[in-house]
């Protein structure tokens, strides 16, 4: 509940707010495919009853399957030459 702007107290519904965080760690998730439709969460943002499945660490927080060295980064190259797409 530390995401939650302080201006509004306790003046919330706590269980919309775990819905919408779920759904932002959901959208995030490395892989596309355990990515919710956009569908799924329209309807969910609208009220109706949707089963939602509980999110994976965000790859950002040492939960990749990226096999890539990490280099430090030098200042002279560019994102795109440490990291090509």
């Amino acid at each position: 509940m530390e995401l939650v702007d302080t201006s509004l107290g306790n003046d919330y519904p706590k269980e919309e707010v775990k819905m919408c965080i779920q759904i932002a760690l959901l959208c995030i998730q490395e892989s596309a495919i355990e990515r919710p439709k956009m569908v799924t969460i329209v309807a969910a943002l609208s009220g109706q009853f949707i089963s939602l499945p509980l999110p994976k660490a965000p790859s950002f927080f040492g939960n990749t399957s990226a096999t890539t060295e990490i280099r430090p980064f030098s200042g002279t190259e560019r994102i795109t030459d440490i990291y090509p797409r």
